[in-house]
């Protein structure tokens, strides 16, 4: 058997195994991606602990995020991920008190913004929304009322710049696969 054989026939398995690999994350429940990062303040909100765990199922992903307030003096009154492109989400939901945003296209609203809520130093609140967006690191920000005190840093979060599993496999497949039908029309 020929290299260029070998080769032709190894292109074709990894393009398979990539494709069934894209279309079991499309067709079953899990989680894409995860990550912890601190929020880091100045003023009266210091420090918060911020994980994310996104998960996509049926084309929607889930964007759940757990906030932990470790220091600080004032309260967070504002929890906002950012929404860089202004794209549609929906079933915002939070464990505590915060007003759970609604999507409105007319409001250009470049964060998915949490607001009026209560999370005292030492406690935690989980929020989540839903989206057909994938996920990239994006800017998010934590506020207190006083003086615009504020945690920053960075998590996951929608953008629109993400193509879906299946997309990334069509693509895996024809970067292996092309190649070895050039070399065999040879």
């Amino acid at each position: 058997m020929s290299n260029s054989s070998r080769l032709f026939r190894t292109a074709i398995v990894v393009g398979a195994l990539l494709v069934a690999l894209a279309l079991s994350i499309c067709a079953n429940a899990a989680t894409v991606a995860s990550r912890s990062d601190h929020l880091i303040g100045y003023g009266t909100v210091n420090d918060l602990l911020l994980n994310v765990v996104v998960d996509y199922d049926a084309g929607i992903y889930t964007y759940n995020y757990s906030l932990q307030y470790l220091t600080g003096s004032d309260t967070v009154h504002l929890f906002s991920v950012e929404n860089e492109s202004d794209v549609a989400y929906t079933n915002a939901w939070n464990s505590g008190d915060f007003l759970n945003p609604a999507y409105d296209p007319d409001a250009y609203a470049y964060e998915v913004l949490w607001q009026n809520g209560n999370l005292l130093s030492g406690s935690t609140r989980q929020f989540s929304y839903k989206s057909v967006y994938g996920w990239r690191e994006i800017p998010v920000t934590a506020y207190a009322s006083s003086g615009g005190d504020s945690a920053d840093g960075f998590t996951y979060g929608m953008t629109t710049n993400v193509p879906e599993p299946s997309s990334l496999a069509g693509l895996a497949l024809a970067a292996f696969a092309l190649p070895a039908l050039r070399r065999r029309r040879k």
